[in-house]
Formats: C-alpha cells, sequence, structure tokens
C-alpha cells in the first residue's frame, strides 16, 4: 500500500497560521506553539515522511466551558501536532471540497451548509 504524506509547503503553512492565529478562539494560546516557532524546520522536515495511513492522533484535552448562565458545553483541544496534521490534511483536499460547493444557494440547494471559505494565498507574517 502507498504511503500517504503531506506537502511541506502545506505543513509550513499551517504552522504559520497556527503561529498567527493559534487553534482555537476558545482556549488561550498555547505556549506549546513556542516550540512550533523554534523547531520549525524539523518539524516540517518530520512531519513530511510521517506515512498517514500509520499515524495514530495523540489524546485530546477535554474541558467543560460555559455556554450561557447556567449551561457548559465540552470542548477539546488537540495536542498541536495533531492540530497539525488535520488542518494540513483538510488543507490539501481544500481545492476539491471548494470544487463541490455551490457558488450561492440555488433554487434546489436553498439549505447549503455554511462555512468559512479557505485562502491559502495570504501571506502570514511568521
Amino acid at each position: 500500500m502507498l504511503a500517504l504524506k503531506l506537502k511541506k509547503d502545506t505543513i509550513s503553512w499551517v504552522i504559520n497560521h497556527l503561529l498567527e492565529w493559534g487553534d482555537t478562539d476558545i482556549f488561550p494560546y498555547p505556549a506549546e506553539l513556542q516550540f512550533l516557532k523554534d523547531s520549525k524546520e524539523e518539524i516540517v522536515s518530520t512531519l513530511s515522511e510521517l506515512n498517514l495511513r500509520s499515524y495514530y492522533p495523540v489524546s485530546y484535552v477535554e474541558s467543560l466551558f460555559p455556554k450561557s448562565k447556567y449551561g457548559f458545553r465540552v470542548a477539546h483541544r488537540l495536542f498541536p501536532i495533531d492540530a497539525i496534521v488535520f488542518t494540513a490534511a483538510v488543507v490539501e483536499i481544500s481545492d476539491k471540497v471548494e470544487q463541490s460547493r455551490a457558488a450561492k444557494p440555488t433554487k434546489y440547494r436553498l439549505n447549503s451548509p455554511y462555512s468559512n471559505r479557505l485562502k491559502t494565498d495570504i501571506p502570514l507574517s511568521f
């Protein structure tokens, strides 16, 4: 079976994105991201050789966050390497996802799902 690997450019872009924007809007900016900045080239090189067919993600952190005055919701945070791997995988298939989307709601697709568009051509500051 052929190995399934991520591209170095994609991994690098994802790391820059995480450094600039963080990994979530729920949890505080993690200190572990400094490690990504300090060791970026080594991480990109190592993750680009990773065979995704045999990759097992690390466990996530699960927390309760307030949702309303009396309610809570469960929130999850991925381990930083898992966040890179999963985000890079999504970025690499984003063109195919974009091609399958309707440009705007039509007579037959009035309730199309809403999601943000991905622009990977925007330069990041890191």
